[in-house]
């Protein structure tokens, strides 16, 4: 998207789709930010036409990192320790495998220090720390989303005390698997996990060809390095529908069609 062609604010406020070229390389990292809203997300989609295939795996292959599986037991997550040797000095982000965002309670430690966790009704009511509705509700019942700042617990306080016992009584001694990744909070770097048990992983990549799908014309909005304001609106238009046409190609849906060819 040129970075001459802001979207106006009502157009994107409530987006995590909007972003400029400028922002891509700003010390502020939005883009960064954005992505860290979604703890919960565990792939990458990248649509490219065919002939780019080969130059996309090669270019994704060169910068994707190790990560680890680890078997962790949430208690661990809110250990002053742990939180010393690998969240407060180092960079470390963490999901909870084998588990369905839709049924199951679902953890993750984000990229701002902080142990987020998705639960059910039921799990929330018997855990008892202060939490809220998730933005989304499930046909399947309302969830709840806990947030824990790690940075800021203290051991010789009682909010630290309360936050563990309620952990404990809920979930005991239960494992539950991690996949996590460790990285120089400055510069992004991989960095080895040393924590026992820890395996080291390669994000796999998978390719798939997706065959009869109306791909949209992006000429008119890749050309203009300035959208005169009386035809925002329709520029406007042009990139939403782009925007929808991706995420009906991700999701699988036949034919996705968003005009032009």
């Amino acid at each position: 998207m040129s970075s001459h062609v802001p979207l106006p604010k009502k157009r994107h406020s409530k987006s995590k789709l909007f972003a400029t070229v400028s922002s891509l390389s700003s010390r502020k990292k939005e883009h960064a930010k954005y992505i860290e809203t979604h703890p919960f997300n565990h792939r990458l989609s990248v649509i490219v036409s065919k002939d780019k295939e080969r130059d996309t795996r090669q270019l994704l292959e060169a910068h994707i990192h190790e990560y680890y599986r680890v078997s962790l037991k949430l208690t661990d997550l809110v250990d002053p320790s742990f939180i010393q040797g690998y969240v407060a000095n180092k960079g470390l982000v963490a999901l909870s495998l084998g588990m369905r965002i839709d049924v199951d309670d679902v953890f993750a430690i984000d990229g701002q220090s902080r142990l987020v966790m998705s639960l059910c009704k039921d799990t929330y009511q018997a855990l008892g720390l202060a939490g809220q509705q998730a933005q989304f509700p499930l046909e399947r019942g309302t969830r709840f989303i806990v947030t824990v700042d790690l940075l800021a617990i203290d051991p010789e306080k009682n909010n630290f005390r309360r936050i563990h016992s309620r952990l404990d009584a809920v979930f005991g001694g239960k494992e539950f698997e991690f996949a996590v990744g460790l990285y120089d909070r400055d510069t992004g770097k991989a960095l080895t996990l040393d924590i026992p048990g820890a395996s080291a992983c390669k994000p796999q990549i998978e390719v798939s060809t997706v065959l009869g799908v109306d791909v949209p014309d992006l000429a008119d909005l890749l050309a203009q390095e300035t959208v005169a304001r009386e035809s925002l609106d329709d520029w406007c238009e042009q990139a939403q529908d782009v925007f929808e046409w991706i995420g009906l190609t991700v999701a699988g849906a036949s034919p996705a069609i968003c005009g032009g060819r």
